[in-house]
């Protein structure tokens, strides 16, 4: 038989049965012996097995039904193939012993071809590895031959269009319906919504795992109902191991935050795992490589970005990460690193900023540290000062634990955006006339928006 001499494939098979009909009308009876022959003509052979492939590698058990097909008109030349009705097919995408995708449910037709096995099916797709779920409409495509494969095929009575790129490559797609225009991806309680495509890859440090490929992803961070950070339009890959996932995609963000807006570039980065991850895999013919820190997070990252309140512009890097405070409330915590800042017409700017602030459905409130320059009435200091703000009205007071450090957001009821020197004296020479007057003191820069009592210096 023709799938004897496909290259890479095993083929195993118990309980065979034949059916043939020749003819164009259903059969029921043969010599007084029942039959119930469906109408042909047809050859067909039946039987429960396994389907071993060499590249990519995989073993798929299920039920099939087997039917030669001239695939040309011209028998004899080469071009003949053996159409494969599939049911109840199964198999998994594992990491040695431990198994990270389980198929099953598997329907659909295989193509048996002199240059190897194509095939479509649909399925149900779910991931073994703890922590994680996955729903929505399943498809898997096979194509173990580098020539793309394009052709209708009927087998069983059924027919099915297979546009099938070339390969080698065994996918499983998850997609969304018309009840749910996505599939959905749970990653320890957060979920992200989109199209995955799923294959077993080696990557370059010679690590089996399997790569999610990711597009038109969205995620919402902040309490459960009430986005503060939209993510949409996320492309690009995970990578699932017996340890979890890691993965990196560049997306658009949105922020549903009174009076704050953002923009730059952003990517929604991810890691399950608590140590880093480095490493490359190719991905439709192209290296990709996936670099992430030590987790665990799933969290949004904004280099050279913006981010804009009180009529404040602040420029820097920033991430974006949701998270629980101690006293169980769920926020969008953010970290800020370099981050550059100016106001009063160029008589004050700020540089080399850090800051921790946290988002909530009233607004943000945040504290830090910043290098403050100062140029008035002819002259000028430069040193770091405490920073702080709060566009809430009430007062502000967060607590969170990260790592093994308990971040504090404890800070008075705004609007206000402030400066402060702390409590050693800021030394400067101010010109008045022909004048110099040394002076020495305690400086606080306040921007506020209220004619409610400033807080005061700590």
């Amino acid at each position: 038989m023709l799938f004897r001499s496909v290259p890479g494939l095993t083929l195993s098979l118990t309980g065979l049965s034949l059916a043939v009909n020749t003819t164009g009308g259903p059969v029921a009876a043969i010599n007084g012996v029942a039959v119930n022959l469906p109408s042909g003509p047809y050859f067909r052979v039946a039987g429960h097995g396994s389907v071993g492939l060499a590249n990519p590698s995989a073993s798929l058990s299920g039920d099939f039904v087997f039917e030669p097909r001239d695939a040309d008109s011209n028998p004899g030349n080469g071009y003949e193939e053996v159409a494969v009705g599939v049911a109840n097919v199964a198999f998994a995408f594992s990491e040695g012993a431990q198994t990270l995708v389980n198929v099953t449910q598997g329907s659909g037709v295989l193509v048996f071809r002199p240059s190897g096995l194509a095939g479509q099916m649909s399925a149900q797709a779910s991931i073994a590895v703890p922590g994680f779920s996955l729903s929505g409409i399943h498809t898997v495509a096979l194509n173990t031959s580098a020539t793309a494969y394009n052709s209708t095929v009927n087998v069983n009575g059924t027919s099915l269009a297979l546009n099938l790129g070339a390969g080698p490559y065994l996918k499983v797609s998850s997609t969304g319906s018309t009840a749910s225009p996505t599939a959905t991806l749970q990653v320890q309680g957060t979920v992200l919504r989109g199209n995955f495509e799923f294959e077993r890859k080696t990557t370059a440090s010679s690590q089996t795992l399997v790569t999610i490929a990711m597009s038109a992803a969205s995620v919402d961070l902040g309490p459960s109902g009430g986005s503060l950070v939209r993510v949409t339009g996320g492309s690009g890959l995970l990578l699932l191991s017996g340890a979890g996932i890691a993965g990196d995609a560049s997306a658009t963000v949105t922020l549903a935050v009174p009076g704050v807006t953002s923009s730059g570039t952003f990517r929604l980065r991810l890691n399950t795992r608590t140590s880093a991850v480095n490493e490359t895999v190719t991905v439709g013919g192209s290296p990709v490589t996936v670099n992430v820190v030590a987790g665990p997070y799933v969290r949004v990252d904004a280099t050279s970005a913006s981010l804009a309140f009180l009529g404040i512009n602040l420029s820097g890097n920033f991430s974006f990460e949701q998270r629980t405070s101690v006293a169980g409330q769920t926020l969008v915590t953010v970290e800020a690193s370099n981050v550059a800042f100016g106001f009063g017409n160029g008589m004050v700017s700020a540089t080399n900023g850090t800051a921790f602030l946290a988002f909530s459905s009233g607004g943000v409130a945040g504290s830090g540290s910043v290098t403050v320059a100062v140029q008035a009435f002819g002259a000028g200091f430069s040193r770091t000062f405490d920073w702080s703000f709060n566009t809430l009205s009430s007062a502000t007071t967060h607590q969170f634990n990260i790592g093994s450090t308990l971040r504090d957001l404890s800070l008075a009821g705004g609007p206000y955006f402030r400066l402060d020197s702390g409590p050693t004296p800021v030394g400067f020479d101010v010109s008045v006339g022909p004048l110099t007057v040394a002076m020495s003191g305690r400086v606080v820069l306040v921007i506020a928006t209220s004619s409610r009592p400033l807080p005061e210096p700590r």
